[in-house]
């Protein structure tokens, strides 16, 4: 998770240049919105057994965690630049900062992933203590 900050300070300084805010301040505002992150994450863990022994369906609290992150996400970034962009163009910048930050998850799990797999790509074997 704390990876989120370099990498969306990085894609908000290319993303919203009207500012002119340096890297050093996007990564401020990365992390203040990393705070809301953790805090909606420390709740849901908090609510996750509650909702196992209740026999609740743990898939759409999962989703609505889920749901509740990129809005909060969304929300931060239409605070921080909502007098500079009109709301369209800014919910374009928003989405395209998500589509990035994602592309740049998915490169990094894959480098991770080839890098423990020595490169050979195909089925893998767990053994946690063999």
């Amino acid at each position: 998770m704390f990876l989120f900050v370099p990498f969306s300070a990085i894609n908000s300084f290319l993303l919203f240049r009207k500012k002119r805010l340096n890297l050093s301040e996007h990564c401020i505002l990365s992390g203040m919105i990393l705070l809301g992150v953790l805090l909606i994450s420390v709740l849901a863990h908090l609510y996750f057994p509650i909702n196992y022994m209740l026999n609740f369906s743990s898939d759409a609290a999962s989703y609505v965690v889920i749901a509740i992150t990129l809005v909060y996400i969304s929300f931060g970034y239409y605070n921080a630049f909502r007098n500079l962009y009109s709301t369209f163009a800014l919910l374009l910048r928003v989405l395209l900062l998500f589509v990035l930050l994602f592309t740049e998850i998915f490169l990094l799990f894959m480098l991770s992933y080839g890098y423990v797999t020595h490169w050979k790509f195909g089925e893998i074997h767990v053994t946690p203590f063999g």
